[in-house]
């Protein structure tokens, strides 16, 4: 008759049953020493005093049995990190307006034309009497022939200056100026005055003349030639008028720059197409051994 295997005992199941959990036990205090730091924590593995825990289980073949048993205590070190602190823009005080002082050119000094070499490089003022004006075409400025009591010069001057201040009509050779500007010098005029402004001081009337007396006249002369017939009148590619008129005296050229036959009103221009009469404010000059009449402002010629 065969024997049946006996079954397994309640102590050797619960004998199995302690010696798992101690294996167990032991693994996780060997992974709590190795794990490494996570983010910024150091685990350290810390163990108490070790308590012992004696089962005795008393059976047939097992007389004693002691479980020992490790209490583990686990602490966590947390490393220090230097916290970011965000520290908001700082808003700087209001500042407040100072009061600036305006800069204002010193005024020029006046001086005689007979001084003007010692004060190259500066701005003056002179005191002068126009004696005759003339147009410098490589400088495409005009010049005033100036004189004081204490000698001559000349100033040199944009056409919108002498267009707007010299009007024919009521300045002429003679008048009283005052002229402000830069000394400089150059091999063609010597030391003269870059004109920046000129003010009249007195005027003196240029002469109404007839047209055998302008072909007299010296050049540079404004003069005013009254009641001429337009016997010719023809218009260059640059844009220039040039006249024949006359006033039964004789026959004098007239030369209008195309600048300023652009600003003439337009009635005066009909008036020169139909031949006149009008009459005439300028300054005489000679071109190519010719005597001729610049009207050298848009007012130049009138009915």
């Amino acid at each position: 008759m065969s024997t049946m295997p006996s079954k397994p005992s309640i102590v050797t199941v619960f004998l199995i049953v302690v010696m798992v959990v101690v294996v167990l036990m032991s693994g996780l205090a060997i992974y709590s020493t190795v794990s490494p730091r996570i983010a910024g924590v150091e685990k350290t593995t810390i163990w108490s005093t070790e308590t012992v825990t004696k089962t005795s289980i008393s059976t047939t073949t097992i007389t004693e049995t002691v479980v020992s048993t490790k209490t583990l205590t686990t602490a966590y070190t947390t490393t220090a990190t230097t916290p970011i602190t965000y520290t908001p823009p700082t808003t700087p005080p209001p500042t407040t307006p100072t009061e600036t002082t305006p800069t204002t050119t010193p005024p020029s000094e006046r001086v005689n034309l007979g001084d003007l070499d010692g004060y190259m490089g500066k701005t003056v003022t002179v005191s002068v009497y126009l004696d005759y004006i003339d147009y410098d075409s490589d400088l495409r400025m005009y010049v005033l022939y100036i004189s004081d009591d204490t000698g001559s010069a000349v100033a040199i001057a944009s056409s919108s200056i002498v267009r707007e201040v010299i009007d024919p009509w009521i300045v002429g050779c003679g008048s009283k100026l005052d002229i402000t500007g830069s000394v400089v010098y150059s091999e063609e005029y010597g030391v003269y005055v870059s004109a920046t402004d000129i003010a009249i001081v007195e005027t003196a009337s240029p002469p109404i003349i007839t047209v055998d007396q302008a072909l007299e006249e010296e050049v540079g002369l404004i003069v005013v030639i009254q009641d001429v017939t337009v016997l010719n009148k023809t218009e260059t590619r640059g844009g220039n008028w040039i006249l024949y008129v006359t006033d039964n005296t004789g026959t004098i050229k007239v030369f209008i720059p195309s600048s300023v036959v652009r600003d003439m009103p337009e009635d005066i221009k009909q008036v020169i197409e139909s031949g006149g009469p009008v009459n005439l404010a300028g300054y005489l000059d000679v071109y190519r051994g010719e005597k001729e009449v610049i009207i050298y402002t848009p007012n130049g010629v009138s009915t």
